[in-house]
């Protein structure tokens, strides 16, 4: 549970970004078991509600930390939730040691920032490699009808590509409280960006 506040008036969510980043997990699930790193040691939200659902649902979770440690050989996704204390350079080395996967690729890092964060810049710069540009303050949507307590808490739509074909309804709004604006940039050489989800053109 956390407190926010907009326009002087505090509003509380109980797991609001803990239910959003269970909708987006949903969505990469398959057949075989996905074993998640999730990394901890910079002040991340506590993902542990989600946890106990989704390892029920094929996904095997694993606490790193990266300062201290390695993500393991068998992991497939890299679950950065939020954090509040940059990475060294020494963390940044391992992600992309973790992506390049011996030149095999085939891995995955998913990234969930929040409008309290502050500047993170080296892991900022990390992701600006991919074409993730991450910007400061916070989102509003100005949109009653796209927001679920106040302007802070909008709903994303969902883009319809190779992606996120798996989905039953990608017209399904997706709610997103609290979020650190991030919009396309460009990514280096080689790197490919296709957007899956996207705040209405009412959000400032």
């Amino acid at each position: 549970t956390q407190s926010y506040s907009d326009d002087y008036q505090t509003s509380e969510v109980l797991s609001m970004a803990e239910q959003s980043i269970d909708s987006a997990l949903a969505y990469i699930v398959g057949e075989d078991p996905v074993n998640v790193a999730m990394i901890s040691g910079h002040e991340e939200i506590d993902l542990s509600s989600i946890q106990d659902v989704f390892e029920k649902s094929n996904y095997n979770f694993n606490s790193v930390s990266l300062l201290t440690g390695t993500i393991p050989d068998d992991t497939d996704m890299v679950l950065i939730a939020c954090p509040s204390v940059d990475y060294t350079a020494d963390e940044i080395a391992k992600l992309v040691s973790f992506l390049d996967n011996n030149g095999q690729l085939g891995k995955t890092v998913t990234y969930f920032g929040s409008a309290s964060q502050g500047t993170l810049p080296n892991l900022e710069a990390f992701l600006s490699k991919w074409g993730i540009q991450v910007q400061d303050g916070a989102i509003h949507e100005l949109d009653s009808n796209m927001i679920y307590q106040n302007s802070l808490t909008p709903f994303t739509t969902v883009n319809a590509n190779d992606y996120t074909s798996n989905m039953p309804n990608t017209s399904t709004n997706i709610l997103t409280p609290y979020l650190k604006p991030m919009q396309e940039g460009k990514a280096d050489s080689g790197i490919t960006v296709t957007t899956l989800a996207t705040t209405s053109e009412t959000c400032v």
